[in-house]
């Protein structure tokens, strides 16, 4: 459409066809989310196994931060701070080279206040054959960050294992944000933490686990 328009603007079409072009309305899916049962049950499995044990940090990051997992990929030793991570960038893969990139909107540089437990458990990793100070947390033997596709077939295994119907790893952070809202943690402040460019986005996604507000108003109501 863009196209067309900008074409007709500068006179090198006689019609803008996309005038007459009705858009398709957009299906609102309900965002999958784990129920809390499920969690401890897959950080306990997790915990305990003797082959996936070594990819607690990653999903308990996830779970506790609700970071989308290129950005949890691309964290660095030095963005773990005193009571919160740095997110300034994602990494991807390109040509087979893992890439920095910013994230998408100025909202996605942020900082995501995490506990005493994620700032150990993160600077214990961070020092766990790191390449350099700034190297990845999260990486190979080689110090080059996880592929976001080998992550999801483990993610799977991971499930799998822990007997828990799958969903994909972005169901972590539907999931975070939830309870969230769902324990009074104002909108906004949601928004913030996930990066969203307006509190709008968050409420379209999220706005079902806002439970019950609409029965305090008769008391705010003088």
């Amino acid at each position: 459409k863009a196209i067309i328009t900008k074409a007709h603007q500068l006179e090198m079409v006689n019609k803008n066809i996309m005038i007459a072009v009705v858009p398709p309305k957009a299906e609102h899916k309900e965002v999958e989310i784990f129920t809390e049962a499920e969690i401890k049950k897959l950080l306990t499995s997790l915990k305990d196994s003797e082959k996936y044990s070594k990819y607690y940090p990653l999903v308990y990051t996830a779970i506790s931060t609700g970071a989308r997992l290129g950005e949890i990929l691309g964290l660095k030793s030095n963005a773990v701070k005193s009571g919160h991570i740095v997110i300034n960038n994602n990494v991807q893969y390109v040509n087979n080279v893992p890439t920095d990139f910013p994230p998408k909107t100025k909202a996605g540089n942020r900082k995501i206040t995490i506990s005493r437990e994620l700032e150990s458990i993160l600077k214990r990793k961070s020092i766990d054959k790191i390449i350099s100070f700034d190297g990845y947390i999260f990486h190979t033997k080689n110090g080059t960050p996880y592929r976001t596709a080998n992550i999801n077939k483990i993610w799977r295994a991971i499930l799998n294992e822990a007997n828990i119907p799958y969903k994909n790893f972005h169901v972590l952070r539907h999931t975070h944000a939830t309870q969230l809202l769902a324990n009074g943690v104002p909108l906004l402040e949601v928004s913030k933490r996930l990066g969203h460019s307006n509190g709008s986005i968050t409420l379209n996604l999220y706005g079902h686990a806002i439970q019950g507000f609409d029965a305090q108003i008769p008391d705010k109501v003088t």
